[in-house]
């Protein structure tokens, strides 16, 4: 993380009284000092975990946070979406609605990812933030589910041709 993202952080913490200024400070000290950002201290120190602190991050780029826990999400919306963009990317189709798909994604600023994906699906594109190991968890279900269900239904396809 860059100096204005810690600022940035530390701005955050302070200005929503979401850890003591003493412990900010202490933080701010040991990122320097390690030359190690303030989000991974923090994370380090168990001041705050990764959830709360993505979803401070989102909070400072605007978008939402979404914990994928409190939702189920349709393993069918893989079919949107190549495997190989969406691992790249980090990112799995959420929700497709009204002509709008719902991103979750680790990095919701990888406009590259979005540009690429508005192109392919030619329809509005929303983002939402979620933890990194979550997101890669559902993307490993959906697609692995995917191709587990191809695989089996070639397999089917060749033991009627068989018989």
């Amino acid at each position: 993380m860059i100096a204005n993202e810690s600022m940035a952080l530390r701005d955050q913490l302070l200005a929503d009284n979401i850890v003591a200024p003493d412990e900010i400070n202490k933080a701010l000290a040991e990122s320097t000092e390690s030359a190690t950002d303030l989000e991974a201290v923090l994370r380090n120190n168990q001041v705050l975990t990764e959830p709360q602190l993505n979803a401070l991050r989102a909070m400072r780029q605007g978008v939402a946070f979404c914990d994928l826990s409190d939702f189920i999400p349709r393993l069918r919306n893989a079919d949107l979406l190549d495997e190989e963009l969406v691992r790249r990317h980090v990112m799995f189709p959420l929700f497709d609605f009204d002509g709008v798909i719902t991103l979750i994604m680790d990095n919701p600023g990888d406009l590259t990812g979005v540009d690429q994906v508005r192109r392919l699906v030619k329809r509005e594109v929303d983002v939402c933030m979620g933890n990194r190991s979550d997101i890669l968890g559902l993307i490993e279900r959906a697609y692995g589910a995917s191709n587990y269900l191809k695989e089996s239904s070639l397999s089917d396809a060749a033991l009627e041709r068989d018989e």
